[in-house]
């Protein structure tokens, strides 16, 4: 009778992370230009005559081999890194934020998950961190992670929290 029944599969479970950005002011048309910029470190030169406008509503992607300075360029799209020559002008009502993938800072290492978010929110309680932990997908024994033994991707999501 086994044989004749038919077998089912069960969904695999899927977790997910689910947030929303708030809804920016609208800026003017340009947003950003960038006007014969040039970047770089000691002796290597990674940015030479760099010159391009950013207008609302354009989609941009860096696309090079590694050392060619995509990371510089975002970053000094972000206003995180200056130039050494040319201009950055930010247009009207233009607000930048920025998420890096770069590590957590060593002070962090050597803590747990749930201790650096204590450091963070002192002012919650243990439950209440557990359960924001876990919209980040830090769940039960996870939360008792040690910093440095995360993956880049736990990382970032520790972060985002």
């Amino acid at each position: 009778m086994l044989e004749r029944m038919e077998k089912i599969e069960l969904p695999k479970e899927t977790k997910g992370i689910y947030f929303s950005f708030p809804q920016p002011s609208r800026s003017g048309l340009v947003v950003m230009t960038l006007s014969n910029v040039r970047k770089s470190y000691e002796n290597n030169l990674v940015l030479n005559g760099i010159d391009f406008t950013i207008d609302r509503g354009d989609k941009i992607g860096l696309v090079g081999p590694n050392g060619i300075g995509k990371s510089t360029l975002l970053r000094i799209l972000a206003g995180t890194e200056g130039v050494e020559a040319g201009e950055r002008k930010v247009g009207h009502n233009v607000s930048i934020k920025s998420f890096s993938q770069e590590d957590l800072s060593l002070e962090a290492m050597g803590k747990t998950v749930l201790e650096e978010a204590q450091i963070i929110a002192p002012e919650l309680v243990i439950s209440r961190l557990r359960s924001y932990l876990g919209a980040f997908l830090f769940t039960g024994v996870e939360v008792e992670k040690r910093i440095e033994v995360l993956s880049g991707g736990e990382r970032s999501r520790l972060k985002l929290a």
